[in-house]
């Protein structure tokens, strides 16, 4: 009795501790004007497509390189194919948006079950399994995402798949340390004594608390993903035509920035837009959750 009451002590904490994460948040201007732009920036790509009168690879040789006009309803412009640049920035914007969230869910799959199954069974298997971790970390993880992107010819779904893949070292770091820490907490002892099982133990008692280090970081690795889904796409390597992400609609415009600028700063500014609006509210979600910060 005594033992389930302790373990039911924990959940009014966690829930005031969510309440009083959720209030400072609330307080601070940056956090939440990033996270207004990322509603307005996610309304808009999955909304924005469908104001277009064009299709997202429909030619118009009547206006190659076409300056942003609302009386040609080119709004921000087109490219040096006619191909309406507002319709595919914001498929683009949708596309980069989709890879960092798909790849950012896959990584912190991994690292969570990774990192809270070494840190609370501990001994050997701890050992054995934060060492393959030491040792994928020795690996230049890029060129491997590089190569894989060539050998499955820039395949979308394998493509954040494979971004994903390598995106859950950190994590499972950060989750083992918080697992060493709550293992020896009287309600993960009371739960023993009370016969749960190690799954059990894992799935209601240690996951649900290192959640909020898990947002943290997960928010602060969406940009990481988008940023190196971009820089694959600038190579060549990333979303094939005639799709497009932010980061091959970059590539584009760089070839054309002094004819055309707008289709370097118009993608690029999205781009900018989403990385520092995710950031931001990255940074204010690990101040809010931090409780050194409020002792």
């Amino acid at each position: 009795m005594m033992s389930e009451r302790r373990v039911a002590l924990a959940i009014p904490r966690a829930r005031g501790l969510w309440r009083d994460a959720w209030r400072r948040v609330r307080g601070r201007r940056a956090t939440m004007g990033s996270v207004w732009v990322l509603l307005l920036v996610t309304v808009l790509a999955l909304i924005g497509p469908f104001l277009s009168p064009y299709g997202f690879d429909a030619l118009d040789y009547g206006h190659l390189l076409q300056a942003p006009s609302f009386a040609s309803r080119h709004w921000f412009g087109s490219d040096d194919l006619g191909r309406d640049l507002y319709l595919r920035t914001l498929l683009g914007l949708r596309i980069s948006l989709a890879i960092g969230l798909l790849a950012t869910a896959v990584s912190v799959a991994i690292g969570v079950a990774y990192g809270a199954v070494a840190g609370y069974l501990g001994g050997r298997v701890d050992e054995a399994m934060m060492r393959t971790v030491d040792l994928l970390f020795a690996l230049p993880q890029f060129f491997f995402v590089l190569l894989l992107a060539v050998v499955f010819d820039q395949n979308l779904t394998v493509l954040f798949l494979t971004i994903g893949a390598f995106g859950w070292l950190v994590m499972a770091r950060i989750v083992r340390g918080q697992t060493l820490s709550l293992k020896r907490r009287e309600f993960i002892e009371a739960a023993v004594a009370g016969g749960a099982t190690t799954t059990r133990i894992l799935t209601r008692h240690i996951v649900p608390n290192v959640l909020g280090p898990v947002i943290v970081y997960a928010t602060l690795t969406i940009p990481q993903m988008i940023l190196l889904e971009s820089l694959l796409s600038f190579l060549g390597l990333g979303v094939r035509e005639p799709l497009a992400s932010l980061g091959g609609l970059v590539a584009d415009g760089a070839a054309h920035m002094e004819a055309a600028p707008w289709m370097l700063l118009v993608p690029g500014g999205f781009l900018s837009l989403l990385l520092l609006a995710f950031n931001f509210a990255g940074d204010g979600l690990r101040d809010a959750l931090d409780p050194r910060e409020h002792a």
